[in-house]
């Protein structure tokens, strides 16, 4: 979650001087929390969160090189999702373990 940019997701990584932006800042469209970010055998980095836009039900997201695109549907889990764990198949494939309902 990024404060400065409406609590959209944003992915930084850090040059060696500065922390430098992954991608677009803020490429989530709405509120972005729980997020977790994983890396696949290609070093692709991939991003699960708790997407506010899609009645706060599971997104995940990967950068392509240039963009942020979806991985698969937006607000694909079954209800909320809570705290996420991201994590790729023996077959490279993204799975998401997620703990569903509101978190108070």
């Amino acid at each position: 979650m990024d404060d400065g940019n409406s609590e959209a997701a944003t992915v930084m990584k850090f040059d060696g001087t500065n922390w430098v932006n992954v991608g677009n800042a803020g490429f989530s469209t709405t509120v972005a929390l729980y997020t977790n970010l994983a890396f696949n055998d290609t070093d692709q980095p991939y991003v699960a969160f708790q997407d506010w836009g899609n009645s706060y039900k599971t997104t995940v997201m990967k950068f392509d090189g240039t963009n942020r695109v979806n991985a698969g549907n937006k607000g694909f889990s079954s209800g909320e999702a809570g705290f996420l764990s991201l994590a790729f198949s023996q077959t490279g494939k993204p799975v998401s373990h997620i703990r569903m309902g509101r978190i108070s």
